[in-house]
């Protein structure tokens, strides 16, 4: 049996699902799901936050899927 979870932050619940924890999960997997990022409005507002988040560098991957990566430092 095969069970495919399209999550990277999930695990997050409560006062641990602050804002960083989900960044450092999502940083962490590389990716979050469009399924996960549209659940509830408060994971809404967040997934809004890592996609305008300047740190980061939000891409497309095959549906449902977002990539994500730290933005290279310019100097």
């Amino acid at each position: 049996m095969h069970v495919c979870r399209f999550d990277s932050a999930s695990h997050l619940v409560g006062r641990a699902r602050t804002y960083a924890a989900v960044k450092a999960a999502v940083l962490n997997a590389g990716r979050f799901s469009i399924f996960e990022a549209t659940h509830t409005a408060e994971s809404a507002r967040l997934f809004t936050r890592l996609r305008d988040d300047p740190e980061l560098e939000v891409f497309e991957l095959g549906y449902p899927w977002i990539g994500v990566k730290l933005r290279a430092v310019k100097e």
